[in-house]
C-alpha cells in the first residue's frame, strides 16, 4: 500500500499585533523618561574655556577646594575681603552635614557663586553630592575648577 503524504504549507502568518504593541509601549517609555533625564541635570561651568565661570562685582563667591575626602577649605571672598577656614568631619555624611550648617548660616542674598575644586581622591559621587547640597542652598551659579594630574 502506499502511504499518502500531506504537505504542509510552508506560508505562515505572522501576527504583527503584539509586536506593534510592544514597540508602541517602548516609544511611549523612551518619551516619558527623556523629559525626567532633562529635569536632572544640573548645570556646571569650568574655570576656564569657552563659557567660563562669572561672577558679578558685589556677590559673595565661595571657593570650595577638597584638601581630603573629609576635609574642606572654604575661601569666601565679597569684594576685596576674603575669609578662609577649614571644615572638617569624621566621615564624608558629617561633612556634608557641617558644610550644610555653615550654608544655612551665611546670607543668601549675597552669595550666588561656587567654585569647587577637587583632588584626585575625591569620587564623582561626592562632587555631585556637594554641587546638589550648594544648589539646594540657593547658589545657581556652580564652576569646577579642573584637577590638573602630574
Amino acid at each position: 500500500m502506499r502511504q499518502l503524504r500531506i504537505r504542509k504549507k510552508l506560508d505562515a502568518e505572522i501576527n504583527l499585533v503584539p509586536f506593534i504593541d510592544l514597540l508602541s509601549m517602548c516609544i511611549c517609555f523612551l518619551l516619558m523618561t527623556a523629559v525626567w533625564m532633562e529635569l536632572s541635570a544640573i548645570q556646571i561651568k569650568q574655570e576656564a574655556g569657552t563659557e567660563s565661570f562669572s561672577k558679578s562685582e558685589n556677590s559673595e563667591v565661595l571657593n570650595l577646594n577638597f584638601l581630603s575626602q573629609k576635609q574642606i577649605e572654604i575661601v569666601s571672598t565679597i569684594s576685596k575681603n576674603s575669609t578662609r577656614f577649614i571644615i572638617s568631619g569624621k566621615t564624608y555624611e558629617e561633612l556634608l552635614i557641617l558644610l550644610g550648617n555653615y550654608l544655612n548660616k551665611t546670607t543668601r542674598s549675597q552669595i550666588n557663586s561656587a567654585r569647587v575644586k577637587t583632588k584626585a581622591g575625591v569620587t564623582y559621587g561626592q562632587l555631585v553630592s556637594i554641587l546638589d547640597l550648594l544648589r539646594n542652598h540657593g547658589i545657581l551659579n556652580l564652576g569646577i575648577v579642573p584637577v590638573r594630574t602630574p
